[in-house]
């Protein structure tokens, strides 16, 4: 069996890289906006609503549904939240009317939430808390790529297909759906905590185990760099 550990940065590449594709597609459907009022009548009312909905979950749903699927294994979570945007993805693309449109991207906002604890679990499993910050600097790169290289591309995918946006959706749809399979390939749960470290948090606080380890882990060589700070300003005086 494949040591996680040794693959860590590819892992955690692959889910990122996954990652920030869908928040692409959900920023980069508002490029679309006009070609699907055209096609389907939309009020400026309609295009409001359309274009917030995927945040809509953000608003009133982030809590409780970071709470309840914290309890599921990275991989499964990751697989199961990727084939629902692919799926909800497809239904966008197919929606003969408004109702299903808006029902099709609120769905995907929710599954695009709904996949940010694994981020977490992983970075736990698979990473020192030292090097957090790493991994997410590379998570803040990645975002920048792929979020602002997709803003360039949908607009020339749209006129490649003749304005059809129906077609740029069902590439988003497939693009998932691909993702997806990669993960459930090559994806990973990263190693199980041993329990010396499952022990140190609380059992009946076990989900927030891992955000109080975070905080409450002290850099020792910013405490190093503090106390050389202090000796060289006596010195001066």
């Amino acid at each position: 069996m494949t040591n996680p550990m040794r693959h860590r940065w590819a892992i955690m590449g692959l889910w990122l890289l996954s990652s920030v594709a869908g928040f692409m597609m959900v920023i980069s459907v508002g490029l679309l906006l006009p070609s699907i009022s055209a096609d389907l009548g939309l009020s400026p009312t309609q295009q409001g609503f359309y274009g917030s909905a995927a945040f809509l979950g953000n608003l009133f749903l982030t809590l409780p549904i970071s709470w309840w699927v914290s309890r599921y294994r990275p991989k499964i979570l990751t697989t199961v939240t990727f084939t629902l945007s692919s799926a909800l993805m497809f239904v966008q693309s197919w929606g003969p009317n408004f109702g299903v449109l808006l029902l099709g991207r609120l769905g995907f906002g929710i599954s695009t939430l709904a996949r940010e604890p694994a981020r977490v679990l992983l970075m736990h499993r698979l990473f020192t808390p030292r090097e957090f910050i790493l991994v997410s600097s590379v998570y803040n790169l990645l975002f920048g790529l792929v979020v602002g290289g997709g803003l360039i591309l949908t607009p020339i995918i749209l006129s490649r297909v003749g304005d059809d946006w129906r077609r740029v959706l069902l590439t988003f749809a497939v693009t998932l759906g691909v993702l997806a399979v990669l993960w459930t390939v090559l994806g990973s749960d990263g190693e199980e905590p041993s329990e010396s470290e499952q022990s140190e948090a609380d059992p009946e606080d076990g989900r927030l185990g891992i955000i109080k380890r975070v905080l409450g882990y002290k850099d020792s060589g910013l405490r190093a760099r503090v106390r050389w700070a202090r000796l060289w300003r006596g010195r001066r005086l």
